[in-house]
């Protein structure tokens, strides 16, 4: 058995082919259950080929993402076939979305493993894009109800 160091379990080994590029921090991986619980209490965007759920923390480090691919959507072979499909796709959306300060889930569908890449990465652009909105607008909203007394 693998010995797993403390930050591999903390999410700081970067995720797959998101090195740093233009002096950005590598992103990093969900590992622990309990975040990937924190962000499915968080923002929610349905996108064809994944369900995508975003919480933002009380930090200020690099974005964290965990995929997850149920065997509902198919054997082993399939399933390691979303995740490359979709690390590939994550690695191609390096530095257009994925903010500092928030944990990324994606929730694989069986779609994931037939569209072609460029719809999948523009189906990643779509779910950021509808996360963030949803964050910023529950950030910006106020309680409007008069005060008792």
């Amino acid at each position: 058995m693998a010995r797993v160091s403390a930050a591999d379990r903390e999410g700081g080994k970067a995720f797959p082919g998101t090195g740093k590029q233009a002096g950005q921090a590598p992103l990093g991986r969900l590992i622990r259950r309990q975040d990937y619980l924190a962000a499915k209490r968080g923002q929610r965007a349905h996108q064809a080929p994944f369900v995508m759920q975003s919480r933002h923390r009380s930090d200020a480090d690099p974005a964290r993402i965990g995929i997850t691919v149920t065997r509902k959507v198919g054997g082993a072979v399939m399933r390691n076939r979303i995740k490359r499909r979709l690390k590939s796709a994550i690695a191609t959306q390096r530095g257009l979305g994925f903010r500092p300060g928030y944990d990324y889930v994606l929730i694989a569908r069986p779609l994931a493993a037939s569209m072609p890449f460029a719809s999948l990465v523009k189906a990643m652009e779509r779910g950021l894009a509808k996360v963030h909105a949803r964050t910023t607008l529950a950030d910006t909203t106020t309680d409007t109800r008069p005060t008792a007394g």
